[in-house]
């Protein structure tokens, strides 16, 4: 809870001219009584929806991974049998 009337004293002991204490105190409560905190309900909801965004994240890389190594065994093996045909060729 906020108070007030300390702040204000704070703010007029500080130098400040007491309109703009006033309304700087007031400005201050106002944000703080409109103010809506997160609850720690709120953190699980949006912990546990980043979780599975992250779970779903990991397996599309995954996926990925795999294909490009795929991907590059095959064009390893062509690769090989081109050089072993060409080898061949130039033998036979």
């Amino acid at each position: 809870m906020l108070d007030t009337l300390t702040l204000a004293r704070e703010l007029k002991d500080a130098g400040i001219a007491p309109e703009h204490a006033d309304a700087i105190t007031h400005v201050v409560q106002q944000a703080t009584e409109q103010a809506d905190p997160a609850t720690r309900a709120d953190l699980d909801t949006h912990r546990a929806e980043v979780r599975a965004d992250l779970a779903a994240l990991e397996a599309r890389l995954i996926k990925w991974m795999i294909g490009i190594a795929l991907t590059a065994t095959g064009i390893v093996v062509a690769a090989g049998t081109a050089f072993v045909v060409a080898v061949l060729r130039t033998l036979g």
